[in-house]
């Protein structure tokens, strides 16, 4: 078995984020970078097929040698090999542009069974990338899988539980294919320290567009076929109303409130 995970780094929330000129989420005044928070449940994923059936668990990323950060984490958590995708020529790319890229890195590392990805991405809540690739790969794909019941690498086939907002639904594809799976599907490790005195030492190799076989005219702002008129930050709270008193009163109050808002 054969498995690809798919992680990306987004900017630290709590330090605040900016908007590029091209419509880029970033983070502000330099702030911090993190591995997004859906990627450690699909890194973990991947591990438990691993620990099941055998077999190898491999990472990649695009973006820049910031992101190499990211990579040996999941070397620390127990993937066997991390790769960055770096080229200067991604700036600006779309979910679909990455999403070529990234299909670019998995036919590079080859003979994979299993793709997987998270279900969304925190910085920009596409949930493009996963059904991209699997276009890209002409492969199947599961999207917001909850439960992978059965995995058989010798027969092809993979059975996973789809968590939908109507229900749930248990469906069947064959192999290769690609996943994307959903926060809680399992409790992610933590890296030991030895993984992590380990991992700081791996080198993790760096691909640029044409060591994986990508035409860079294919990716960046230009070959994205999304372009953002424009992107704002949310307006700032006001007008917020601290309630006080007894339980009672405040009850009472909100309750008030409510009904003055017409909200019910």
């Amino acid at each position: 078995m054969k498995a690809i995970v798919f992680v990306k780094e987004v900017p630290e929330t709590p330090e605040g984020v900016s908007v590029s000129e091209n419509g880029q989420v970033q983070a502000a005044g330099g702030g911090n970078f993190l591995t997004d928070p859906i990627d450690p449940f699909a890194i973990e994923t991947a591990l438990q097929i691993k620990d099941a059936k055998g077999g190898e668990v491999h990472a990649v990323t695009a973006g820049n040698s910031r992101a190499e950060k990211i990579l040996k984490e999941a070397l620390a958590m127990g993937v066997d090999n991390s790769y960055l995708v770096a080229d200067d020529a991604l700036e600006g790319s779309d979910p679909n542009a990455i999403a070529r890229v990234l299909a670019g890195a998995a036919k590079k590392i080859g003979d994979y069974d299993l793709l997987v990805t998270g279900d969304r991405a925190a910085d920009d809540n596409s949930s493009i990338v996963t059904a991209a690739l699997a276009q890209l790969l002409d492969i199947p794909v599961l999207t917001f899988v909850s439960e992978v019941v059965d995995f058989d690498a010798d027969a092809k086939k993979i059975r996973v539980v789809r968590t939908l907002e109507n229900g749930r639904q248990v469906m069947e594809a064959t192999l290769p294919a690609v996943i994307s799976v959903m926060k809680g599907i399992h409790e992610p490790r933590y890296p030991s320290l030895l993984g992590i005195r380990k991992a700081s030492k791996r080198e993790v190799p760096s691909w640029s567009l044409a060591d994986i076989g990508v035409d860079p005219s294919t990716v960046g702002a230009a070959g994205s076929p999304t372009k953002i008129r424009s992107l704002d930050p949310p307006p700032a709270p006001s007008g917020v109303e601290m309630i006080t008193g007894s339980p009672e009163e405040m009850a009472a109050t909100l309750v008030q409130r409510i009904m003055d808002k017409k909200v019910l």
